[in-house]
């Protein structure tokens, strides 16, 4: 249990970061949360990759019901073959 919400914490702080960078830059209203942003709670989180094949280093976050999203909050691909790191 104790390593399940480690992870969460771990997965808010990253998906924290992301949205504060894209308010920062006027991406996004400052009234926003990073749930609105990326569309998602941190608890439907499963993984987070590191890599993607043909784009490098970054974060996407693979999602319960399959969906994957990029620190962007952009839609990524969903076959987990093309990610070759995960922290989770």
């Amino acid at each position: 249990m104790a390593h399940e919400l480690e992870n969460l914490n771990v997965y808010r702080a990253a998906m924290t970061k992301y949205w504060r960078l894209a308010v920062k830059r006027g991406r996004i209203p400052a009234g926003t949360t990073p749930e609105q942003y990326f569309g998602f709670k941190v608890i439907e989180i499963v993984c987070m990759h590191r890599f993607l094949a043909g784009e490098g280093r970054g974060v996407w976050f693979r999602l319960d019901d399959g969906r994957v999203v990029d620190s962007r909050g952009e839609p990524a691909i969903p076959d987990p073959s093309h990610y070759d790191l995960v922290a989770n």
